[in-house]
């Protein structure tokens, strides 16, 4: 709190109208009390203006449309530092687009929940693992829980994503579970079926098709050739949907977000 004296206002966009969320955190938490009689983009300007004095970190989480969260928004430049976070690609100065965790930092990440692997088959079986979630931290943090809680190899593991895929439960998250962290809200195909859900039907047939290409760069016209029944346009405009959402990158050479998408896609 000490970089931040003004306070930390984490708002969830996709969740409830984050005005609504903006006016109870300055009523709970800085005894702020917005005139009833403005409406609603009002309400919430007001509460920017009669904020407490210091660096304000406004976190806006997961994002599904920033046209209608940008009114919203503190005035800038101001004290207010505004975080979004998003699926979508959004041109704004200063956006960051994470990618997938690198191997190292995948291992890495694994290896806090599970402990070191001193055997070499293990160590072996740690790579094929963190391989097999795509190295994504969600899926590396479900799943290294799930290992530590049940005390299992990793082998083990491996055959239980084998037999069960996305479906397995290490990959859950289920609502009053103690053993999940506040942190956690959905697990990993919930939050692969917000991006899904979003798409248009021929999206959704474009990443059905890149879904049982090999899990290597595919080049994009060896996409074209696999729908030469499509238009071309039309294909790409669906290739722009998926890359919008980050479910595609890559110029010539496509890289789709490596097997998680793939194992959705393949159980929809």
């Amino acid at each position: 709190m000490d970089t931040y004296p003004g306070g930390i206002c984490w708002l969830r966009a996709r969740e409830e109208d984050i005005g609504l969320q903006i006016i109870q955190f300055a009523r709970i938490h800085l005894g702020l009390q917005p005139p009833e009689d403005l409406d609603l983009p009002e309400r919430v300007r007001w509460c920017w203006q009669h904020w407490q004095q210091g660096n304000t970190l406004v976190v806006v989480d997961d994002v599904k449309n920033y046209s209608h969260i940008k009114p919203l928004l503190p005035p800038q430049p101001s004290q207010f530092k505004v975080l979004i976070t998003t699926r979508l690609k959004l041109d704004n100065r200063g956006s960051l687009f994470l990618e997938v965790l690198p191997e190292e930092d995948a291992l890495s990440l694994l290896t806090q929940f599970i402990g070191e692997e001193n055997d070499s088959q293990e160590s072996i079986k740690a790579k094929e693992l963190v391989q097999r979630l795509g190295y994504l931290p969600l899926a590396l943090q479900l799943v290294g829980r799930y290992v530590k809680k049940r005390k299992i190899s990793l082998a083990e593991m491996l055959r239980r994503l084998e037999e069960k895929g996305l479906g397995h439960p290490s990959l859950e998250v289920k609502e009053n579970d103690p053993t999940w962290t506040l942190s956690i809200k959905r697990g990993v195909a919930a939050a692969f079926e917000l991006s899904w859900e979003e798409l248009s039907e021929s999206a959704q047939e474009l990443g059905c098709l890149l879904s049982l290409f090999a899990n290597a760069g595919i080049p994009w016209l060896l996409v074209e050739a696999a729908a030469a029944e499509k238009d071309a346009e039309e294909l790409e405009d669906a290739r722009i949907e998926l890359e919008n959402l980050h479910l595609l990158t890559g110029g010539d050479i496509l890289k789709t977000l490596v097997r998680k998408l793939q194992m959705l896609i393949r159980k929809l």
